[in-house]
């Protein structure tokens, strides 16, 4: 387990996963994404669909899904 790593959870509920300290420095599991969609960010309509909706100009602290998500989104991570 290495923190601020997204790994894939191929037979869980949900599609990512990557561990991280929170606020009371606990190493927290974040899972986030659907396994039931396929990631499309490579069409630019697509993208800043979702940027805008999941307001990634502010996306949170580093322990919300909302961050990690929106990050996955801007950076192309998997």
């Amino acid at each position: 387990m290495i923190l601020n790593k997204v790994y894939r959870t191929p037979y869980e509920k949900k599609k990512f996963v990557v561990f991280v300290r929170n606020a009371d420095n606990k190493i927290v599991k974040v899972r986030f994404g659907d396994n039931n969609y396929k990631i499309k960010r490579n069409i630019k309509k697509n993208r800043t669909s979702f940027l805008k909706r999941h307001k990634c100009t502010n996306p949170g602290p580093k322990d919300k899904a909302r961050y990690w998500s929106c990050l996955n989104w801007k950076k192309n991570l998997l």
